[in-house]
């Protein structure tokens, strides 16, 4: 209930804001745009972190389109996240009245009191090194002027990130710039574990386990997506753009093998400047509802059974000759923790206090989610992007992402 009160608070302002800008550009707005590719809403390839629990969950890509694509299209995007989060051991006490008396002791503090009760209890382990190269691939197949059916399939390829394959993400480049820029030598204490190694290893508090090697490659899932575009007056006075989503998500791996089933709304506005350019302020929200029907899967990811997440995103956009164009968006992403934040004081973490942010690899999964990302698209027919995204709660999940992403259109028949 505590996630679903911050979400609606979050949501609800920017709605206002949208709104009031709305009624204020009117003016501006007397002369609409009539360039297609303004008017088609934000671009945005699909920016999801790669965090080592959220890529096996169907954790949904807002739409940020303005209308159905005329033909079918094809998404093709490639991702490099740098992910750091050192072993950290969870027990959780069966006996209540010793759960009832380490919650006196602040959590960081608890684990020289634990030793001193009778072993009695679950445990968990968790630890991610190394960096993660996802390949997605997004099919858009439209239905009509408002009706399109995207199918996504994700998949990731667990590396050492070494050079020259991962240029901004290898831990080198990472700290040298925390020596030599922000950050201090060595602040989250990589170096001492040693760099460019690569695993994920989790255990659940039932004890079942997972463990992604060096160089193993993994699809998790497949997506299908839903998307209605309204079309009404009221939105097209005040040059406004909605779509709606309803969403499908098929875990396939043997560590999540469920269904997922999400909803989705984003509303964009757009103020044209000059002639041929155009600034546009976007807006989305979802809710996603985990394991709907679970068949046997064999990890426990979240025990939170809804996501909630909500995006904005600033464009700028300038229409250049023969049709193409260039934009650079800045877009800021939350959604909520992957664990209820309540069962956190049920634990007793345990690690290795190397640093100060020891603890980051059970801490961040209570914590809700935030990242910020800039991208920059260009083309026409095809359109190539690029974005680079940063977590400034410093929750080392991923650290940093870059990625590179192209549309391609298949040449079907096209709606009228």
């Amino acid at each position: 209930m505590r996630n679903l009160i911050t979400y609606m608070r979050l949501f609800l302002l920017p709605v206002m804001l949208l709104f009031a800008g709305s009624i204020n550009s009117q003016s501006i707005l007397n002369d609409s745009i009539s360039s297609t590719n303004q008017l088609n809403g934000c671009y945005k390839p699909n920016i999801l972190v790669s965090h080592p629990f959220g890529l096996f969950i169907s954790r949904i890509n807002h739409n940020f389109n303005g209308a159905p694509p005329k033909v079918i299209k094809l998404n093709i995007d490639l991702g490099s996240a740098n992910v750091w989060l050192p072993e950290v051991k969870a027990y959780r006490p069966k006996d209540p009245a010793v759960m009832e008396h380490l919650k006196l002791f602040p959590w960081h503090k608890r684990d020289s009191v634990f030793q001193a009760f009778p072993q009695n209890y679950d445990s968990s382990v968790f630890s991610a090194d190394g960096v993660i190269k996802t390949f997605d691939i997004n099919v858009r197949l439209p239905f009509s002027k408002s009706i399109e059916l995207a199918v996504n399939m994700r998949s990731f390829l667990l590396t050492q990130g070494e050079m020259p394959f991962s240029i901004l993400t290898n831990d080198e480049l990472i700290e040298f710039f925390h020596s030599k820029i922000a950050g201090g030598e060595d602040p989250f204490a990589r170096k001492s574990y040693g760099l460019n190694k690569a695993n994920i290893y989790y255990q659940d508090l039932k004890g079942n386990t997972l463990q992604i090697k060096n160089g193993q490659f993994v699809i998790p899932g497949i997506q299908f997506n839903l998307f209605h575009y309204l079309k009404w007056n009221f939105l097209r006075k005040h040059q406004l753009l909605f779509n709606s989503g309803l969403h499908i998500g098929c875990n396939t791996s043997v560590y999540n093998r469920s269904l997922d089933l999400g909803a989705s709304a984003a509303i964009q506005k757009q103020i044209k400047i000059r002639k041929k350019n155009a600034l546009t302020f976007a807006l989305a929200g979802s809710i996603l509802k985990q394991k709907v029907i679970d068949i046997n899967s064999q990890a426990a990811f979240s025990s939170s059974p809804y996501f909630f997440a909500y995006e904005t995103m600033f464009e700028y956009r300038k229409q250049l000759e023969k049709g193409k164009f260039w934009q650079i968006g800045l877009n800021f992403y939350y959604q909520s923790a992957y664990n209820n934040e309540e069962d956190f004081d049920q634990l007793t973490p345990i690690g290795n206090r190397i640093s100060p942010h020891w603890h980051l690899a059970l801490t961040h999964l209570y914590r809700n989610n935030q990242n910020w990302s800039l991208i920059s698209s260009y083309g026409n027919k095809w359109i190539w992007s690029f974005y680079l995204n940063e977590d400034f709660k410093v929750n080392n999940a991923p650290d940093i992402q870059t990625g590179i992403a192209v549309e391609i259109p298949i040449s079907f028949k096209k709606i009228n």
